[in-house]
């Protein structure tokens, strides 16, 4: 109840951010951040967010906040890991639309890639926050390698 309180208290706090971005970021970016607070909260959400992810949800916001924040003046290391996460988040949803054309409802590796993710950008933006499971470039890439071998079969 409480840390369900908390994290949408946060994700109020980070959507009302988002909304006061300056204009002049890189639109893409500014969509592809929004669009990972809209997978977190949306209608349905707690019954649609398995254990363990649902405890971690205020973290993951969090790090949405956080990614959100260094739009501002990115450069470097900073704008590689942005486009990195966003290459990895077309990736994702590519796999679900695929899954989904194919009519093969939920594939275990494609959910546990989705949560990978929101791990990878606490991971990336918010380090303090600490994982909950190691991530890293290479695992996202293997994820990524697995999702898509599991909608291929």
């Amino acid at each position: 109840g409480a840390r369900l309180r908390e994290a949408l208290a946060e994700q109020h706090r980070v959507a009302g951010e988002i909304r006061a971005l300056p204009g002049g970021l890189d639109a893409e970016l500014v969509d592809d951040v929004r669009a990972q607070l809209a997978r977190l909260v949306h209608a349905g959400f707690v019954r649609a967010t398995p254990d363990p992810w649902l405890e971690s949800l205020g973290r993951f916001i969090k790090a949405v906040g956080r990614r959100a924040g260094k739009l501002r003046g990115m450069r470097g290391a900073v704008a590689d890991a942005q486009w990195d996460l966003h290459a990895a988040w077309r990736r994702y949803s590519s796999l679900v639309a695929a899954a989904t054309a194919a009519q093969r409802g939920a594939v275990p590796e494609v959910e546990q890639l989705r949560w990978l993710l929101e791990e990878y950008a606490v991971q990336l933006f918010a380090q303090d926050l600490k994982t909950s499971v190691p991530v890293s470039a290479k695992r996202i890439a293997q994820a990524l390698a697995a999702a898509e071998a599991a909608v291929r079969a």
